[in-house]
């Protein structure tokens, strides 16, 4: 389960995202949209559910609506980021929010809210705390001076929560390489592949796996957080430097050991040095290098005083080392299920890689049949999953609704598929596609009846060329279903040329929208001016949206 932080900010959320969608539904009396409630809001579909629903009538929307919706986007990102990264990164994002608002004026109503306070509470109480004689002031942050909060930022405790997914993925290692021991009745120990939503994730696990979960918030937090703490210790020390170099009673001898003792305390306040990232192979060999240097008793000095530094404090910050051990290679492996350009990378990295245990970091139910499809498909061959999902929280709400989806579908398909009506042509007996015939009337169907009655006509046969680029579009085969030829060739002016007098260029909304930022679309009609008489531009809408450039309250402005 998570943290009593964790619960009380996703308590929070959830009442912010209950009154979103019940002003959304105050505004739109119009719109019966029965997907539109807290456990739908929660799932990943929802964004894509919302946009099919108020797509098609996005341009009489006002101005509130659209701020709810994307109220709501937002809110969903924050759920998402409570139970998928750290406490630093989760902050960090909660007052990029709040100081953008600030920035551009746009006050979302959301902020102002009792739910919104206690979420930032919590928020900084994962990350750092302030002394207990001043914690009785910010009982209600709204209402604490600004000088003061100034004052109490220096004066932080670092906390620094830790993901409890990380403990529990550390427990599964253990468990793992307990079971990899030799002399256990497995030959060679199994490889283990371990599966998170995207890269960014992964590259989290890897630094917690390499470094551990203390370093790894601490670099987090002096990146992010800790740059005013950083700017007033630079500060503080320069004007420390000043008073010591005026001071005429030290003596050089006395210099000395406290400039040692100033490094030395630097070492050790390892929250503002970036340390660099490496393998835990790299961190043994350091270490091993370092026991040798101590046994032959030889102490350096001068230019090699960083190097010593560095290698002085990786064995103390590897908690995760005495946890589970080094995993002998080539034993984890790190997979994002997300952002891979190949959708067949998953189902080839088990069969290569061919692992023993599969941990899943972040529960998606398309892995989860793969996983039991790669099951089936090798049997007798040990496979052990583990799930690694928050219990009582949105992740685990999200799957469980997934679940219901999915098994809601398979009933409806099974339903509409013992009482439909299938058609002579639509029975797999033709291998004709209905869909690619062509039409059948001529694309000039008018008839001059003044000459022979309309009859005696000579059929003229149309050809339009096209841009061979274009055919990625489905205009060309809606050209070419109406009866019409179409010859592909490589135009350097315009998409289409319909005879040796007008030439189209085709422009999307959004291509059209970019084209007149950067100026293409003025160069591409100076061309088309130039080589033909009646130069076009033809503006493709999506059908899913609304047939309109501007919003209505554009237009009434």
């Amino acid at each position: 389960r998570g943290t009593p932080a964790m619960l009380a900010i996703q308590t929070s959320m959830m009442d912010i995202m209950n009154a979103c969608l019940r002003e959304l539904k105050r505004y739109n009396p119009s719109l019966e949209i029965e997907d539109l409630s807290l456990e739908n809001a929660i799932g990943k579909s929802f964004d894509k559910i919302i946009r099919h629903y108020l797509d098609p009538v996005w341009h009489q929307l006002g101005a509130k609506t659209k701020s709810l919706v994307q109220d709501l986007k937002i809110l969903r990102t924050l759920l998402q980021y409570l139970t998928q990264y750290d406490c630093v990164t989760f902050l960090n994002l909660l007052e990029s929010l709040r100081d953008s608002e600030k920035t551009f004026g746009q006050n979302s109503g959301w902020l102002f809210l009792e739910a919104s306070d206690i979420m930032f509470v919590n928020a900084r109480a994962r990350v750092y705390k302030l002394p207990e004689t001043r914690l009785k002031t910010f009982k209600n942050p709204a209402k604490v001076e600004q000088k003061e909060m100034k004052e109490t930022e220096g004066k932080r405790e670092l906390v620094l929560e830790q993901n409890p997914k990380w403990e529990a993925l550390s427990e599964v290692l253990k468990e793992i390489r307990s079971e990899n021991e030799p002399g256990e009745a497995l030959e060679s120990p199994g490889q283990v592949l371990i599966c998170a939503s995207d890269d960014r994730t992964c590259a989290q696990l890897k630094e917690y796996i390499t470094v551990g979960a203390e370093a790894l918030l601490t670099r987090l937090y002096s990146k992010t957080l800790g740059t005013n703490e950083k700017a007033e210790d630079a500060w503080a020390n320069s004007v420390k430097d000043r008073v010591l170099g005026k001071s005429k009673k030290m003596s050089k001898s006395d210099n000395g050991p406290k400039q040692k003792k100033a490094k030395t305390e630097s070492v050790k306040n390892c929250t503002t040095r970036k340390k660099p990232e490496l393998t835990l192979t790299q961190m043994t060999g350091g270490a091993r290098h370092e026991g040798t240097k101590k046994e032959e008793g030889g102490e350096e000095s001068g230019s090699q005083e960083s190097s010593t530094e560095e290698a002085e404090g990786l064995p103390q910050n590897l908690p995760t080392n005495s946890c589970y051990g080094i995993l002998t290679e080539p034993l984890l492996l790190i997979h994002p299920l997300q952002g891979c350009s190949d959708s067949y990378s998953l189902t080839r990295v088990l069969h290569e890689v061919d692992p023993r245990y599969v941990i899943l970091y972040d529960a998606e139910l398309t892995f989860v049949r793969q996983l039991e499809i790669y099951k089936a498909s090798r049997p007798g061959q040990p496979l052990r999953v583990y799930f690694l999902i928050y219990g009582g929280s949105s992740e685990e709400q999200r799957y469980l609704t997934t679940l219901r989806k999915e098994k809601m579908a398979f009933e409806h398909l099974i339903r509409e598929k013992a009482v439909m009506v299938v058609p002579q042509e639509r029975e797999g007996r033709d291998d004709s596609n209905q869909d690619l015939v062509r039409s059948v009337v001529p694309p000039t169907a008018t008839a001059d009846t003044r000459k022979a009655g309309g009859q005696g006509q000579k059929k003229e046969e149309h050809c339009i060329i096209v841009d061979m680029r274009e055919f990625r579009s489905g205009l060309p085969s809606l050209i070419h279903k109406r009866g019409i030829d179409i010859e592909p060739v490589t135009l350097e002016v315009g998409d289409y040329i319909l005879t040796p007098d007008i030439c189209v260029e085709r422009k999307s909304v959004s291509d059209l929208i970019g084209s007149l930022n950067n100026g293409r679309l003025y160069a591409q009609c100076v061309s088309m001016t130039r080589y033909y008489k009646r130069p076009m531009l033809l503006i493709e809408f999506d059908p899913s949206k609304s047939f309109s450039l501007n919003s209505k309250g554009t237009i009434h402005q």
